[in-house]
């Protein structure tokens, strides 16, 4: 019971009734493309903390070091999303300042305050998942800070 508490709100996806599968396209089938055949989306209070989750768990380009995690979106149809192990870290200094991070088999470029997924240990992804869900517990079902809670000072952004 207490891993169903462990779990940011999530409702019936509303496109496909909760069945992951909706009108056929040639591509890719009958997925749903709202909830990605899932079968559950997060509901606004959900969506909001799963924000502020992604949010605890980057970190600006400018403090990556070697032997950190960079988690790098893929394209679909053409590359994975993945984790790579940073290998080095420089600053690339042209027409502007640029941060160049080094991972096996992968090249990363952007701004010093981009701030960037990092990979996490399972302490950390438990620690961030608690935080998240404090979060969401101060949140209305429209996703906004409760008033009772926003006239404290802020735990939270």
């Amino acid at each position: 019971m207490s891993a169903l508490l462990d779990k940011l709100e999530t409702e019936t996806c509303s496109r496909c009734g909760g069945s992951g599968h909706f009108s056929y396209c040639q591509s890719w089938g009958t997925i749903c493309f709202r909830c990605k055949g899932r079968k559950l989306t997060y509901s606004k209070r959900g969506a909001a903390a799963a924000l502020y989750l992604e949010s605890l768990r980057k970190k600006p380009a400018n403090q990556f070091q070697p032997g950190d995690l960079l988690y790098v979106e893929g394209i679909p149809g053409f590359t994975k999303s993945k984790f790579y192990k940073v290998l080095s870290v420089w600053m690339k200094i042209a027409d502007r300042c640029e941060m160049v991070i080094e991972c096996d088999g992968y090249g990363y470029h952007s701004d010093p305050e981009t701030m960037l997924r990092k990979g996490c240990t399972a302490e950390e992804k438990a620690e961030t998942l608690k935080q998240a869900l404090a979060y969401q517990a101060t949140l209305t079902k429209l996703g906004k800070v409760a008033k009772k809670f926003a006239a404290s000072p802020s735990l939270f952004p």
